[in-house]
């Protein structure tokens, strides 16, 4: 059996979503049994039961993992037919402050397609030649946050970064906050720590 994740174009957020997810292991080799099987849509079993030599050559393939994602500017990305645009975080509407608030307290990692939501926005009107575009009002939208559960890293990876790179320098702003600065720094180093094992 060949395994099909080859680089980051291979990995979309529900992957992730459910690598952090995953309880803590013992042993760091049920882990990456467990990680690998998410990753290749298989069977944790279908993984154990692969020869070793070839579990081996498979894991080769993986050095992608050691290097980051390209940064790209995607401001404006299109998903199947909806064209959406990532809001000026100096127009953000107290509705989508209060949101991402709510998202982030219930576990960052976890409702990360949730954020993207409210910080992309369906484009009302777009300028192929400047790349200029204005944004429709904001409205909470379960079918647009489920679009960004089946977007790639390649794509993703920079807002999410950027994102966590917001909540640190929010959590940074407000040290009287103890209580809720330590369940925020505890949400992202749990986020970032998986992020390292995968």
């Amino acid at each position: 059996m060949k395994l099909k994740t080859k680089s980051w174009v291979d990995i979309n957020l529900r992957q992730l979503q459910e690598i952090e997810s995953l309880p803590t292991y013992d042993d760091d080799l049920d882990l990456m049994i467990n990680q690998v099987s998410i990753l290749n849509d298989v069977d944790s079993n279908t993984i154990e039961n692969m020869p070793l030599v070839d579990l081996v050559e498979e894991f080769k393939q993986w050095n992608f993992l050691k290097e980051l994602p390209k940064e790209k500017n995607n401001k404006v990305i299109k998903v199947g037919k909806t064209r959406l645009g990532f809001i000026e975080l100096n127009k953000m509407s107290l509705a989508q402050l209060v949101d991402i608030e709510e998202y982030v307290s219930d576990g960052l990692m976890k409702n990360m397609h949730k954020i993207l939501s409210v910080l992309y926005i369906p484009v009302k009107s777009y300028n192929y030649i400047t790349k200029s575009y204005t944004l429709k009002d904001y409205s909470p939208d379960k079918s647009r946050q489920e679009l960004f559960l089946d977007l790639t890293m390649d794509l993703l990876y920079p807002q999410i970064l950027f994102f966590c790179r917001i909540v640190k320098v929010y959590l940074d702003g407000f040290p009287d906050s103890s209580e809720h600065r330590t369940m925020m720094e505890g949400m992202m180093n749990k986020t970032m720590k998986k992020e390292q094992l995968v």
